[in-house]
Order: structure tokens, then C-alpha cells, then sequence
């Protein structure tokens, strides 16, 4: 350090460093730095200041002991002390103060120093104390109160508002935002009872919440208040406990929230939702969701019935797995043929698979939605139309075929007939050949006994005429005891006649009539197509050629001849 200008007395620096330390004992561990007034020059600097006024410079090589000292108090001594120790009262008694200033060390670092000092008069004017690093102290309690600043700015203006109550829900402080949302003025909330503004229903639910919060635990839940217009407003609400250092809970914070607009929402997307399951599960037709890759996402019990699968099992699977190979094709194209979810979903009639593999006729649409991974969903409707399909198929097949045979019937006798005439014309598929049959004696079995039995008669006769030609051949039953057979593509005549000898051997074995055997025959007439024939000339040549073999005596087949004449 620079030696002091001496005034008065003079002491040796030991012995004047020693009295001053047991000065200051009393008040400080250690002595920071010691000042002689007038001149003004550093007596003392502890090594620990200086060290943290030097950290901050550039040059630290350059910044002694004194250097640091006379920068410090040359800047700024003339403004603290006359801040701490007035001019007037410096030539009086002894005085302390305790100031605090910044101070600008090298390198542009801003320190906060905490100064204390005191004169002590021994021949010389001495102003000795200590100082404190104070900056990181600052700097806390600054940011602790921009923080505050910034809470109060939020607090004041948002859209939430804060609110502190007592533990047993007594409003302490509400924010003003509380206005916006509510309607309520702070001052009009403070001091009540919160559960007077909460809605019946949700008592109870507070309550608990409540009970949590005085075991120390923050909550989040959502009730709903009353407005000051008496209105309901769902909010928010995620409260903390505030504890005292002994662990009580000697308060409640938190932030509130309108959420009406989100429970509004949510209420409708639950009651959709809703209605969907309600349909899903109602609905008498199958209904599935089917993913991007066919998979079920979702299926109702009637696709369950209809396939005879449990639910689990179809959401292990994909659609691949329950259509008939054959149809999967076409299932397939109905999914890649779904437009919007407007536009008419595609159609079919396709087959599935039941659990035993048995396949049941459906009629599927299929539409599109977005599913909830963002991808393109379809809606499958699945109708079983087994017995429906099967019902039409009856229908057309009675159209076209007798009510007591099951045999075709005249009209589809001679569309089918035109067409092979149509096939046969050029000769090239064969020969077309038409018997025209006749069951013998049917009226004496109605008069013996009944029509019922003559039916019976009549439904054999089909059964055994059907089972004694080839499933290309027609059979019709044009009339109440006639039947005509077309053979389809014979080479000749004889083949035409061997195939009317085993119609005739089929009646060889008796008809059971109530108990009693009864031995029936046929008599027929047999026709061969002609290049230019239509239907009525086939049929007409081979009525031709059964009457001729009733004239002879009946139970036996003729072929027509152009020598015949009608009648």
C-alpha cells in the first residue's frame, strides 16, 4: 500500500492497524478497509474486495492493491460519505452508518457494495470499515421483483384469473381478469364463501378435491360457478396448497380457467359418440369400421350374428378373412369406389364366410370417414339377404317353373326351346329332338281316388322324367297329365327312342296310391327338329306323333312322320 500522509500523531501502522481491529471487533469478523480522511489515502484493503473487484478486469496485471483502492474510492467517496458521514459531523463524536452503492470495477463489472463506516479520532481523522459483495443479492431481489411485476401484469390482464383462498375456501385475493370471465368485481368476491357460487351437482366432487387439498396435494379439477348475471360457467381450476414452515396448510392458490366453450364441445362429441354406439349396437344390420388395410377397427353384435364371430376375433382380423375368395374382388373395389361422405356409398351382393364356413349371401355398401389416426376409414354396412335372396330365387324359379312339379312352365318351355332352336339351326350343335309324353290313365286314378292322389301321381311322373335325362335336356309340364322333354344335341332318332324306352321303364315300378301299388305307363310322340322349325311346329309334330300312339293302344312312343295328319 502508499504510506499515509501523517497529521498529529504519529503511530507505527502495526500498532494503529491493532487499535483499529479491536475497534471494530464488536461489529465485524474482519476489517475491510481502512481510510485515512485527509489526506485521502488507502490504509488497509482486504485482500478478499479486492480479489472480487479484480475478477472483472481485462487487466489484471495492472491492478494492484492501492490502484484498486484509490479507483474505488476515487470514484465514488465523495458522493457515499457525504451520503454516510456529513462534512458537520465528521470533526464530532464518533459516528456508524451503513449505506449501499454501486461501484464500476475494472472490466465495466457493476458491483453493489454494502459499506459501513465509522471515525475514529486518534491525532488523525480515520474512516475505517467494512464492505460486502452485494451483486448477486441484487440481482436476485431484482429478478424477484421483475418476476412479481411480470405475475401481477399476467394476473391483471389474462384471460385466467388467480385467486387465493383461505383452507376452508374463503376468497383472499381474486385477480381482475376475474371481471371479464365472471361479471364478479374483485371486491365482490373477497371475503366469500366459494361453494356459494358452485353449482349443486358439483358439491360433493369439491369437497373431496378439498379434502386433498388440506392433506397437502394440488389438484386440478373442473366445476362450474355461477356468473354474476346467474349464468353457469364451466372452470378450470388448478389450485396448490400454500404451507407454513411447520407444514400446515395455511392457504390455497391457483389459476382458473373458463372452459365452457371445450365442455360444450366435448359434451357434443360425447353425445355423438354416443348416438353412434347406440346405432352401432342397435342396428339390425352388420356395421363395421374398417381401416386402411381392411382391418376391423370397430364392429357391431349383428355383424357378429351374421358371421357367427365373437367381436374379439373380428378385430384380430381384416375383411379378407370373413368375403369368399371369389367376391374378394369385388369387395375390394367397392372400398377403392367410396367417394365422399355425401355421395352414395358403392354397392354389391357378395358371399362371406360363416365361422363353419358356410357362405351367406349379403348385400355390403360402403362409405368413408376420417378416422381417428387421420386416416381414411370405411363405414361397412353388411345386410344378410340369405333368406331374402333365396326368396326371390323361389319367385323367379316359380315364374318360370310349375307350382306341383317344380318342371318349367309352358311360357318358359318356349323361350328356352327358341333359344336351341336358334343354336341348332346350322346343325353344327348336334340334333334337337322334342317328346311330347302323356301320363296313361290319370282320370281313373281321380275318379278312384281323388285329385289329391292324381297330384301325387303327376309329381312322381316329373320326379322319374327329370331323373331319366341329362341336365342339359328340358322338361316342362305344359298341361294337367302332359310333359314334353327336348334332348338336347343327339346324334340320331335312336337315341331319341332309347331315351323314351327309359322314360317308359321308369314307370315300370308301381306308384304307392294310398296304401295300394299302382302301375302306370306313358304314351309319347317323338319329334325331330327341322333347320327352318319354330317352336310351335316342333311341339305340334310331336303332339302329332302322341296321338298316334294313343290310337294304337297308348304305352308306347311313336316318332312323327310326314304321312301323320293332325288329329
Amino acid at each position: 500500500m502508499r504510506s499515509p500522509t501523517a497529521k498529529g500523531p504519529q503511530l507505527r501502522a502495526q500498532d494503529e492497524y491493532a487499535a483499529l481491529t479491536s475497534a471494530l471487533a464488536a461489529s465485524f469478523a474482519s476489517i475491510e478497509y481502512v481510510v485515512e480522511l485527509d489526506p485521502r489515502r488507502i490504509r488497509h484493503l482486504a485482500g478478499e474486495l479486492v480479489d472480487r473487484l479484480r475478477a472483472s478486469s481485462a487487466e489484471a496485471e495492472d491492478s494492484q492493491h492501492d490502484a484498486v483502492g484509490e479507483a474505488l474510492f476515487d470514484d465514488v467517496w465523495e458522493e457515499a460519505l457525504s451520503e454516510s458521514a456529513p462534512a458537520s459531523r465528521l470533526g464530532g463524536a464518533e459516528i456508524e452508518e451503513v449505506v449501499c452503492y454501486h461501484v464500476v470495477a475494472p472490466g465495466d463489472s457493476v458491483r453493489l457494495l454494502h459499506r459501513f463506516v465509522r471515525r475514529i479520532d486518534n491525532g488523525r481523522t480515520l474512516i475505517v470499515g467494512a464492505a460486502a459483495d452485494t451483486t448477486d443479492d441484487w440481482r436476485i431481489r431484482e429478478s424477484l421483483e421483475q418476476s412479481e411485476a411480470l405475475y401481477r401484469e399476467v394476473a391483471e390482464n389474462s384471460a385466467d384469473f388467480a385467486m387465493r383462498t383461505t383452507p376452508d375456501r374463503v376468497v383472499e385475493y381474486v385477480s381482475n381478469s376475474v371481471t371479464g370471465v365472471m361479471g364478479w368485481r374483485p371486491e365482490e368476491l373477497v371475503g366469500r364463501h366459494m361453494p356459494e357460487l358452485l353449482h349443486p351437482d358439483d358439491q360433493q366432487l369439491a369437497a373431496d378435491f378439498s379434502d386433498r387439498l388440506n392433506r397437502g396435494e394440488p389438484v386440478f379439477l373442473r366445476t362450474r360457478f355461477k356468473t354474476k348475471t346467474g349464468d353457469w360457467v364451466w372452470m378450470a381450476q388448478h389450485v396448490k396448497p400454500i404451507l407454513s414452515e411447520d407444514g400446515r396448510v395455511v392457504a390455497r392458490a391457483g389459476v382458473w380457467r373458463d372452459v365452457s366453450s371445450e365442455m360444450r364441445s366435448q359434451a357434443a362429441l360425447e353425445e355423438s359418440e354416443q348416438r353412434f354406439r347406440l346405432a352401432m349396437h342397435s342396428a339390425p344390420s352388420g356395421i363395421a369400421l374398417v381401416g386402411s388395410r381392411r382391418e376391423f377397427r370397430a364392429v357391431n353384435p349383428a355383424l357378429c350374428r351374421i358371421l357367427q364371430r365373437d367381436e374379439a376375433w373380428l378385430l384380430d382380423h381384416r375383411m379378407d378373412d370373413i368375403v369368399h375368395p371369389e367376391d374378394d374382388a369385388l369387395e375390394r373395389s367397392l372400398h377403392a369406389g367410396r367417394g365422399a361422405p355425401d355421395q352414395a356409398p358403392p354397392s354389391a351382393e357378395l358371399r362371406c364366410l360363416r365361422a363353419d364356413g358356410e357362405p351367406v349371401w349379403v348385400a355390403e355398401s360402403v362409405g368413408s370417414m376420417q378416422g381417428a389416426d387421420g386416416e381414411d376409414w370405411s363405414v361397412v354396412h353388411i345386410v344378410d339377404i340369405t333368406d331374402a335372396r333365396a326368396a326371390n330365387e323361389r319367385l323367379r324359379f316359380l315364374a318360370s317353373h310349375d307350382d306341383l312339379t317344380g318342371q318349367l312352365r309352358p311360357a318358359a318351355l318356349n323361350a328356352r326351346l327358341g333359344e336351341l332352336l336358334a343354336q341348332h339351326a346350322d346343325g353344327s350343335h348336334g340334333r334337337l329332338v322334342a317328346i311330347f309324353v302323356d301320363v296313361d290313365g290319370l282320370k281313373t286314378v281321380n275318379d278312384s281316388f281323388g285329385h289329391e292322389a292324381g297330384d301325387e301321381v303327376i309329381r312322381t311322373a316329373a320326379t322319374r322324367i327329370g331323373a331319366a335325362v341329362r341336365r342339359s335336356d328340358l322338361v316342362a309340364r305344359i298341361g294337367g297329365d302332359e310333359f314334353v322333354v327336348v334332348l338336347n344335341a343327339v346324334h340320331d332318332l335312336a337315341d331319341a327312342e332309347r331315351v323314351a324306352a327309359k322314360l317308359q321303364e321308369t314307370f315300370g315300378e308301381p306308384i304307392t296310391i294310398k296304401g295300394q301299388p299302382l302301375r302306370m305307363s306313358l304314351s309319347m310322340g317323338i319329334a325331330e327338329a327341322r333347320p327352318d322349325d319354330d317352336v310351335d311346329g316342333l311341339l305340334r309334330r310331336a303332339d302329332v306323333a302322341l296321338y298316334a300312339s294313343k290310337a294304337a293302344g297308348r304305352a308306347r312312343a311313336t316318332v312323327f312322320t310326314d304321312d301323320m295328319t293332325d288329329g
